[in-house]
This record gives C-alpha cells, sequence and structure tokens, in this order.
C-alpha cells in the first residue's frame, strides 16, 4: 500500500531467492514470516547507514579534486530530465576526458550529480593512480561543508601557490593573482568569507563551461584570510588574518587581463574620434550576450552585471566574472516569480523591479545588458556628464543625435530598456538582433570600400 511496504516484500522475496543463510535455519525458505522480516530489517537497517554515509561524502568534490590533480578535463553531463514538473527526476553522468561513466538519478540535479559522482568514484578507484594522486583526510567536515571546500591545512594557499600578487580589493573581498607550483601556471585567486552568497557562486561557477565565462577551477575553505604584508605592494610576502569564528572561501580561477569592459569604456571616453568603437563595441556586446543566453539556459539569473564585471581573457576575449549575486530561475512558469531579495546588485544598473519590487526574473540582465550597450557606443566624457543623463537613458530617452547614428543600435537599446520586464526582448532575440546589426555592418564597410 506505500513504498516502504512494496520495499520490504520486495527484499524478503529476493532473501528467498538468493537462499541468504541465517544462523539458526538452513535457509530463509524456512524461516517464519516474523523472522524473516527481521533479517530484512535487519539487513535494510545497514544499508540505510551506508546511503546515509553515500549522502555525507562528497563524491562531487572527490571527482573535482581528483581531476585537477590528474590534471583531466572533467564535466557533469545532463542526460535527460523525466517525470512532472512538480517532481522531475534528473539523470547525470560524469564524463573524463571523453570517457563516460554510468548515469546518476536524483530528484534535484545536486543529487543526481552526486550519484553520478559516486558511481564514477567507484570505477575510478580501481586505477592505478588513484591512491596516488588523491586523498582526504574526511569526507564531509561536522557543518556540512562540502569535503571540495575542505583542506587539512590553513596554509595551503601559501603551500601550493608562489608569486601571490594582490590584483583587487572592495566589499567582495581580495582578489590575487598566483603561480600554482604544480603546473607552474598562474590563475585568480579570489577570497571572500565563507557565507550563502560565496557558496552560491562557486557553485554557479562549477556549473558554467563556456568560453565568455570566467572559468572555474576549484575551491577550497580556510580559517583565516591571507593577506599581503601592508608594508609592501608588491605583496610578495603572506600573514594570515584570523578570526576563530570566521571561515573563508578561496575561489581558483582562470586568469584574466587586468582591463575590465569599464576600464575599455573609460578609455574610449577620452578619445575624440574612434571609428572602431563602434564595431570594436559590437564584437565585445555579442560575446557578453552569448554568455547571458548561457547564463540564462541554465534557469539563472546574474544580477549585477555591469562594466567593472565583465573581463578580457588572455587573448581578448569578453569573460562575464563576479557571480557573487546569482540566484535561479523559477521552475514552474514565467508567470510565478520568485520571491527575491530587493535592491539586490548595483543601483545604477538596476532594473525597476529590482529597485521596487521583490519578484523579478532573467529580464533584469536585459535591463543592464541595455545599459551597457549604451555606454558601448556612446561618448560620455565626464562624471559629471553621466550622472545628468542617466535617469533619462534608464528612462528610454537617449541623447538627441544617437538614434541618427545609431539607428539599429537605437531600437534594439530601446527595447531591452523597457520599464516593464515583460516587453523586453529575452537574451536569444537580443542575440540575433545583433547578428542582424553585425551583417548589415558589414554589408556598409563593404559598400565603401573602393
Amino acid at each position: 500500500k506505500n513504498k516502504k511496504e512494496a520495499k520490504q516484500n520486495a527484499a524478503k522475496q529476493a532473501l528467498i531467492g538468493l537462499k541468504l543463510q541465517d544462523p539458526n535455519e538452513s535457509s530463509t525458505s524456512g524461516q517464519p514470516n516474523g523472522q524473516l522480516n527481521d533479517s530484512v530489517s535487519s539487513i535494510s537497517d545497514k544499508m540505510t547507514k551506508m546511503n546515509m554515509s553515500s549522502k555525507e561524502t562528497n563524491f562531487i568534490g572527490i571527482i573535482n579534486h581528483y581531476c585537477q590533480k590528474t590534471n583531466r578535463h572533467h564535466d557533469f553531463m545532463l542526460v535527460r530530465k523525466t517525470g512532472l514538473s512538480h517532481c522531475p527526476i534528473f539523470f547525470y553522468k560524469v564524463v573524463i576526458d571523453g570517457k563516460e561513466y554510468p548515469e546518476g538519478e536524483g530528484k534535484t540535479a545536486k543529487e543526481a550529480k552526486q550519484n553520478a559522482a559516486h558511481l564514477a568514484y567507484e570505477t575510478l578507484q580501481e586505477q592505478s593512480d588513484w591512491n596516488s594522486q588523491v586523498s582526504f583526510r574526511s569526507a564531509a567536515s561536522e557543518d556540512g561543508t562540502p569535503s571540495s571546500f575542505s583542506r587539512p591545512q590553513s596554509t595551503w594557499f601559501t603551500s601550493e601557490f608562489d608569486s601571490i600578487e594582490r590584483l583587487g580589493r572592495g566589499g567582495f573581498g581580495r582578489v590575487y593573482k598566483a603561480r600554482r607550483k604544480l603546473e607552474e601556471r598562474f590563475f585568480a585567486v579570489k577570497i571572500v568569507r565563507f557565507k550563502e552568497k560565496a557558496r552560491r557562486e562557486v557553485g554557479a561557477l562549477a556549473e558554467f563551461q563556456h568560453p565568455n565565462i570566467v572559468r572555474y577551477y576549484t575551491a577550497w575553505t580556510e580559517p583565516s584570510e591571507y593577506k599581503s604584508d601592508s608594508s609592501s605592494e608588491s605583496d610578495s610576502t603572506s600573514q594570515s588574518s584570523s578570526d576563530s569564528s570566521a571561515q573563508y572561501l578561496y575561489i581558483q580561477m582562470e586568469l584574466c587581463d587586468k582591463k575590465t569592459l569599464k576600464v575599455w569604456i573609460d578609455e574610449k571616453n577620452t578619445q575624440r574620434r574612434d571609428h572602431k568603437r563602434r564595431e570594436e563595441g559590437l564584437v565585445i556586446m555579442k560575446q557578453i550576450v552569448n554568455g547571458v543566453v548561457y547564463i540564462h539556459s541554465k534557469r539563472l539569473l546574474h544580477r549585477d552585471l555591469k562594466p567593472a564585471n565583465i573581463m578580457f581573457g588572455r587573448e581578448g576575449e569578453v569573460k562575464i566574472g563576479d557571480f557573487g549575486l546569482v540566484t535561479t530561475e523559477d521552475n514552474e512558469s514565467d508567470e510565478n516569480l520568485i520571491e527575491r531579495t530587493k535592491r539586490t546588485g548595483t543601483k545604477s544598473y538596476m532594473a525597476p523591479e529590482q529597485k521596487s519590487h521583490s519578484t523579478y526574473d532573467r529580464k533584469v540582465d536585459i535591463f543592464a545588458l541595455g545599459l551597457i550597450y549604451f555606454e558601448v557606443l556612446c561618448n560620455i566624457s565626464t562624471h559629471q556628464e553621466r550622472a545628468k543623463i542617466w535617469d533619462d537613458i534608464r528612462g528610454q530617452k537617449l541623447p538627441t543625435g544617437f538614434s541618427l547614428k545609431f539607428p539599429q543600435e537605437h531600437k534594439l537599446i530601446t527595447s531591452m530598456l523597457c520599464a516593464m520586464p515583460e516587453d523586453r526582448p529575452e537574451a536569444s532575440k537580443v542575440k540575433t538582433e545583433l547578428e542582424l546589426i553585425s551583417l548589415c555592418f558589414s554589408n556598409l564597410l563593404i559598400s565603401r570600400t573602393p
């Protein structure tokens, strides 16, 4: 009549079929029904304990750690999703260097990934390099922090990295450029207080595999925050700032250029005439929007898109970063918006509903993109000028002459800045419009060529 009873009966039949031996009986087939139930319950209890142990062990973290140590590329791939919308079943599998491992099933994506990682872990243990490459002190900490975050030493950062140089600091924490000794490669390491916001950022980054999003490698926690010697700007000397009540999250990411899109815009604004600004700006915007399309496809919102959070890779490619405010899209229809924290993000780039309402969706990112595209194109010489016109821009009142100089862009930007979120285009639509603008721009350049 219920799942428990059905499982009990199925287990009973399995025991009979297997002829499981009992100390007091020749076989289970001869056991009285009560004794058989006791045997089933005993075995069931053991299996439950094993199951609990499996859930407590962070197999996702173990697989991540193993692949990093052995320099392997891995991914958690969604195979399929079944069931009803209110109770879906997810199926994920681990792929390591092209090799696929058994599918894991779960009621959530996280549970399915954990089960897939467990299956991969059991297979990997048979490999000759497993024990030599992977070692863990504990499967999970007492507070439930995943073992992928836990490190046995508080000085792991300084023991594994050298040539540490601070790149920036702010309310978000500190970011350092550091060379990992094992690979002899430079990475960016972001250090923040370990809070829910930080956990959310790591969770989002671990999901992403896209050329226009900052690449995530791994993360761990330490009881102290690395700080450079205050008397040296080179950050060559390390010391720790310890707080018994605090934990610090270290996020290892790909190293981007120090120059952000904000710096690029500021540099362009100092030049009176720049015939390549429109063309270069279009290339940049196409890459930003590609990244946003990918983020939205994962049913996530960035919530803090702005020029300062958009970086450039070592080859000049655009990279969206800073996912500290990322959150999930509603799993139901777009009409049922999730209750969210008001005034989350950077005020000048917030969508109207983000400022005044607690319910909003992915369209807040589209509003921010409209403002960014305007800044990429328009020369605003001073901060005073920007402050003077910014409220008008947010209200779709673009400067006189902008529509004449950038007719297609003007139409797209004003649609992205609609006050009502439902009137703004989806990121995929913005991507299509940018492709059309790019095509028209290319044809215009060809027609002008002698």
